[in-house]
């Protein structure tokens, strides 16, 4: 009974020179253990075969094998390594040096005090009394922060709750219904009280400009919302559809004083 070299199992072949198992692993393991045993040898050497290694100037290294073509072993040339002398580089140009200079005779400086030499300060011939010039407010200071309310009404003047008049649209701009009309009031009176000078922003807001909104600095527009019970600040593109595309030109407009 055969066994595997391998894995020491019974061999069943139908050959009669079967050497393995059925294991495909195991033929596997012999043929990779023959290679191993291979590269171990050491190399064969031949007796009609010459090499040399030549080294070129640029450092790299090759190996030369040389073969003899119907000649006798005894009449074998023999190779002996030249050693490669570095290429001579061209004379270096050295720049030519500058012309000699005659250095200037030195002027002896007298290190005495000069004599101060007093002038009279000019005379003063009518002199222009000093002017003053005012400048307008709008240049000295800032404008002041006033807050614009935003509201609805109906045909008939009442006031409507504001998801009566604006409705909402999924990924569009919210939609002012055909029946209502925005309203703006600076004072205190009107809407729900949250106009003024400044008004209700510093309160609703406080430490935050209108510009962090898409307003202007000065002005700030406030909305009430009855369902939340809360106060909010209209996007500029509610403010298009309540206003116009020359909504910000409006705002200034009512937050100067000009109309209500």
């Amino acid at each position: 009974m055969k066994q595997c070299p391998i894995c020491g199992r019974e061999v069943v072949s139908k050959r009669k020179d079967a050497v393995f198992c059925r294991d495909a692993a195991c033929r596997k393991k012999a043929q990779q253990a023959r290679k191993d045993e291979a590269t171990k040898l050491p190399p064969v050497a031949t007796g009609n075969k010459a090499s040399v290694i030549v080294t070129f100037p640029n450092g790299s290294r090759w190996l030369l094998e040389l073969s003899p073509i119907d000649v006798e072993h005894s009449a074998l040339p023999s190779l002996a390594q030249v050693q490669t002398l570095p290429t001579a580089l061209p004379p270096a140009v050295l720049p030519e040096p500058p012309p000699a200079t005659v250095p200037e005779p030195l002027v002896a400086v007298s290190t005495s005090p000069l004599p101060a030499v007093l002038e009279p300060p000019p005379a003063v011939v009518n002199p222009a009394p000093a002017t003053s010039v005012s400048l307008p407010p709008e240049v000295t200071r800032q404008k002041a922060l006033r807050t614009i309310e935003l509201f609805f009404i109906d045909a008939v003047g009442s006031l409507l709750r504001f998801r009566e008049a604006v409705r909402a649209r999924h990924n569009r701009p919210p939609a002012i219904r055909h029946f209502a009309k925005a309203q703006l009031c600076i004072v205190e009176d009107d809407g729900y009280g949250l106009g003024g000078r400044p008004g209700k922003w510093p309160e609703a807001f406080p430490q935050r400009s209108p510009t962090e909104f898409g307003l202007d600095a000065d002005v700030g527009v406030l909305y009430y919302d009855e369902d939340d019970k809360r106060v909010y600040v209209p996007t500029p593109e509610l403010l298009v559809e309540a206003l116009g595309a020359d909504w910000r030109m409006l705002l200034q407009t009512h937050a100067d004083g000009d109309a209500r």
